[in-house]
């Protein structure tokens, strides 16, 4: 049985490049002249369950980049990719069989690892959006 489980966001930046203007002349302007964001999410989680032996204590930091270009004859490109470390304690079972070491402990579904989380083009003309 699950006593007690907390999960505390602890802070979040976010970062973002220069704002849109008038369209760039080149595509080469509109990669250089896009928007970056970095943003940060730390967490931490306690999971005390009956059936196991240990509790779990997880901290986790998520770090997410992003980058949109500028408009250029109507399209804009937009990518994302996300990045989870371990940070301080990893006394938990990440799940999914990425962490088979530590099969004591209740889970914590947050595995370390990265992705790309969105990658797409999208194309705008007076009222509609091809994305």
């Amino acid at each position: 049985m699950l006593r007690r489980r907390w999960l505390p966001v602890v802070f979040a930046i976010v970062a973002s490049g220069p704002v849109e203007g008038e369209e760039p002349a080149s595509l080469a302007d509109a990669v250089g002249t896009g928007e970056a964001h970095v943003a940060l999410r730390y967490r931490i989680e306690h999971v005390d369950q009956g059936g196991f032996a240990d509790q779990a204590n997880a901290s986790t930091l998520r770090v997410r980049l992003n980058y949109q270009t500028s408009v250029w004859r109507r399209w804009r490109a937009f990518g994302e990719f996300d990045y989870v470390g371990e940070l301080f304690v990893n006394d938990f079972n990440a799940g999914g069989g990425t962490t088979p070491d530590r099969a004591h402990y209740p889970l914590v579904a947050d595995p370390e690892g990265a992705d790309l989380n969105q990658l797409y083009a999208d194309y705008a003309a007076g009222s509609w959006r091809l994305r």
